[in-house]
């Protein structure tokens, strides 16, 4: 690794059918009408499916899973009412979130997000073993010279420091 470039905060949120405004409230529903929801990943053993997984396991619910071939599809497939819940990055469904076309019941962040601090955390919501982030890195090649490993990391940090990296 030669730099930190973002963290990305994932959002659980359901499609507008669905009766639950908080995280409680879906675990509700689950537990009322076990294997009715229907939760979507963007494929199999991907972030979103063993998000999904994990909430099953630690909340004692059964959905089912709907692996979709990628995250858009699996936003169509929520957006549509195809299926009843995802969990999927903050920058792809806030959009929808914010004009009501989807609920956000969660973020998977140990903290809210800045963008987003309206939508509790998972912890928040009464799930406090369910906490994940995606971290992306610029990596380089095995054992670079340490001046361009400085390089890398300083123009990185520049560019997310500007205006333009902040956005």
């Amino acid at each position: 690794p030669v730099a930190r470039i973002a963290d990305s905060s994932e959002v659980l949120a359901v499609h507008p059918s669905v009766p639950a405004k908080s995280v409680a409230e879906l675990i509700g529903v689950a537990k009322s009408r076990p294997g009715a929801l229907n939760f979507a990943s963007a494929g199999i053993g991907t972030l979103p499916h063993l998000e999904g997984e994990l909430l099953k396991a630690r909340a004692q619910i059964d959905m089912n899973h709907v692996p979709y071939r990628g995250g858009g599809q699996a936003l169509t497939g929520l957006l549509a009412g195809e299926i009843q819940v995802l969990f999927s990055t903050l920058t792809q469904m806030l959009p929808y979130i914010r004009d009501g076309g989807l609920r956000g019941l969660a973020v998977t962040h140990a903290v809210r997000h800045q963008v987003a601090p309206g939508i509790p955390t998972m912890v928040g919501g009464g799930v406090d073993q369910v906490r994940v982030a995606a971290h992306y890195w610029l990596v380089g090649p095995p054992a670079p010279p340490f001046g361009i490993r400085r390089r890398g990391h300083g123009t990185s940090g520049a560019g997310l420091g500007s205006d333009d990296g902040q956005q």
